[in-house]
């Protein structure tokens, strides 16, 4: 026991603060620190109460704190405070380890060389008495050194097969894929803060899987600022570095949007069924917003949203805009359940591929069942036979309930399960798209009536990049349908028009290659470099408890 924390506590018992006393002693886990305290206490609280010197008031303190078990150590700032600590040294203990690597590995280059050259000298100095006896034995020498060769072979083998086991922690993959960066490729504030660096300190303290195991950052976590991992300013410039801006609708197109400006389905109806310029000069768009408007209208005259509706209702009957928006795009299709009796959702290629890039024959272990992808509300991909490789751009989750911002299943799809998904469309599309900068996927939020539209990029190679355009909540009172309705539909336009952009992208031929020179053919079957990714972190816990959670709500 450190004296020191009795005289500190002598001191300042009267208003004592765990921060403080943590501050002052300056250990390295809040265990440490707890333990110290509480040594302390506990010899204060054996001191005798008859004696005067040793103070009647701080002693009847310290047994109480004794008997009751007080902790002033549960408390968010002391808890920032050893965060901080842990962070620190471990991104101090991972630039030492790189260093220590080097020189070891330089060691024992130099201590090969130095080996290699004693034995040259002794095999020199005895090479002729070697040649005497080898003549006699060897045969008995080639069995031996033949069956030691295959034992060392064999045992190398093992070794290196133990070493290669995927590990069932995902902060075990999170690290090993951590290693593989390299650093001129990072991402790198103006304050010198390194993103990926400040992600990987982070995660590798987390409990529970979160996104940053994934190396993605999602700008409205409030736990890069509540641990202080990112400040305001930084999370800014995270947001604005190569911002994508959003598509601007055609003036033509906004006005005729804002033209439903309206508050009651008798002037809805009138300007649906009026005489249009539209009837003469056909705009696809167009007819989208007065179809889209006149399924609403039917919904308000029934009275349909001032009652609660199942999940797969507010598929039918809200949300078909989403699919309908991409019906003058011929090169998408939304993947979505066709039946309102049907329940159900579609599962993500792009996750699946990722689930088994592993997968491999049978051999000591039985052929492995194919993992099924992430299941979403719909999918956004590029329309293809069943023959063609599968791109796609963008999913959505629904919930039949709004209960906040905060709630679980929110949570849980909104920012884990709908990023991770997002970003396995990225890996995919970047296998297809050299301009990674410019890619882009979308993905919607829908929770009762509220719609958020989630975009998805990837600004520098490794890290993903989660931003959120303003929710828009559907009024159940036709009075607010202009400032409701009309956002909803321009943000499926927006995510549309976003599709479209990263669709240009895709190149017109898969090897873009020139028809004048004939040298391709011969470079073209060269293994290409690997594209280094982060890889979408799995854990099956969080995956069963996330599943039992949402099963439980619907």
């Amino acid at each position: 026991m450190d004296l020191r924390a009795v005289e500190y506590i002598e001191k300042h018992y009267s208003n004592f603060s765990g921060l403080q006393f943590s501050r002052v002693f300056k250990l390295q886990s809040l265990q440490d620190t707890k333990r110290e305290f509480y040594d302390a206490i506990k010899s204060i609280s054996n001191r005798s109460l008859k004696a005067k010197k040793n103070g009647k008031d701080l002693i009847l303190w310290a047994r109480r704190v004794k008997k009751h078990n007080l902790d002033f150590f549960d408390d968010q700032a002391v808890k920032i405070h050893f965060y901080s600590i842990h962070r620190r040294s471990l991104l101090y203990s991972k630039k030492l380890l790189d260093v220590q690597d080097e020189v070891e590995f330089t060691n024992d280059q130099l201590a090969e060389n130095q080996k290699t050259q004693e034995e040259e000298e002794e095999e020199a100095i005895e090479e002729t008495h070697e040649e005497a006896t080898e003549e006699n034995h060897e045969e008995a020498d080639d069995g031996t050194n033949e069956t030691d060769e295959l034992n060392e072979q064999k045992d190398t083998e093992q070794t290196e097969n133990l070493l290669n086991i995927p590990s069932g922690d995902f902060r075990m993959k999170f690290e090993r894929c951590f290693n593989k960066m390299k650093a001129e490729e990072k991402w790198y504030l103006s304050n010198g803060k390194c993103v990926e660096d400040e992600l990987f300190a982070f995660g590798m303290q987390c409990k529970e899987e979160h996104p940053c195991h994934s190396f993605i950052v999602d700008l409205t976590d409030t736990n890069y600022q509540k641990y202080r991992v990112f400040n305001d300013d930084e999370l800014q410039e995270i947001g604005s570095f190569r911002e994508k801006k959003l598509p601007t609708m055609p003036s033509k197109l906004r006005d005729y949007f804002n033209k439903y400006n309206l508050t009651t389905t008798t002037a809805l109806r009138q300007k649906i069924f009026a005489p249009e310029q539209l009837d003469e000069e056909y705009s696809q768009d167009m007819d989208w917003i007065r179809f889209t408007v006149y399924s609403f209208v039917r919904e308000y005259e029934s009275e349909s949203f001032k009652r609660s509706h199942s999940e797969e209702w507010y598929k039918a009957h809200v949300w078909h805009f989403l699919d309908t928006v991409f019906n003058n795009v011929n090169e998408i299709e939304v993947l979505r359940v066709d039946s309102a009796y049907l329940r159900g959702e579609k599962a993500s290629f792009s996750s699946s591929k990722r689930k088994n890039k592993d997968r491999s024959i049978g051999a000591i272990d039985s052929l492995v069942s194919k993992k099924v992808g992430s299941k979403c509300d719909m999918i956004f991909r590029k329309l293809v036979c069943n023959h063609d490789d599968i791109l796609e751009f963008g999913a959505t989750e629904t919930g039949k309930d709004y209960d906040g911002d905060d709630a679980t299943k929110k949570l849980i799809e909104g920012c884990i399960k709908l990023p991770k998904c997002l970003k396995d469309m990225l890996d995919n599309l970047a296998m297809n798209i050299q301009a990674i900068g410019d890619i882009e996927v979308v993905g919607f939020i829908h929770s009762g009536l509220q719609s958020c539209l989630v975009r998805a990029d990837r600004p520098t190679p490794y890290t993903t990049r989660i931003t959120r355009v303003r929710s828009v909540h559907i009024s159940s009172d036709i009075s607010n349908f202009g400032p409701s309705v009309l956002p909803s539909m321009y943000s499926a336009w927006l995510a549309r028009e976003i599709v479209k952009r990263v669709l240009l992208l895709l190149p017109t031929s898969p090897t873009a290659v020139s028809n004048a020179d004939s040298s391709w053919l011969e470079t073209y079957w060269t293994s290409s470099k690997p594209f280094v990714v982060p890889e979408t972190s799995t854990s099956s816990a969080t995956s069963n408890r996330s599943n039992k959670k949402i099963k439980n709500m619907r």
